[in-house]
């Protein structure tokens, strides 16, 4: 994050990139200490996770059909690539 700071990045465009970019540029702005910094991050990702799932989840109500593909089985991400 400081890296993409000293290259002309603004802190106002990293609340932009992703959580942990806002949150580690609200730290180094000094608006966060680093405990609470890592308590409020990973309180928003889960937030964000659980709002997630709602979504997919819905979609699923809604007929739409998703295929979930257990972590680490990239071949079965790739035969279903290939059948549709």
């Amino acid at each position: 994050v400081e890296i993409l700071l000293n290259s002309g990045i603004t802190h106002e465009q990293l609340e932009r990139f992703g959580l942990e970019y806002r949150f580690i540029s609200r730290y180094l702005l000094g608006t966060l200490k680093l405990e609470e910094m890592w308590k409020k991050l990973n309180t928003a990702i889960h937030q964000f996770s659980k709002r997630q799932m709602t979504f997919f989840r819905n979609m699923e109500k809604n007929g739409i059909q998703i295929y979930w593909i257990p972590e680490g089985k990239l071949e079965s991400a790739l035969d279903l690539i290939k059948l549709n």
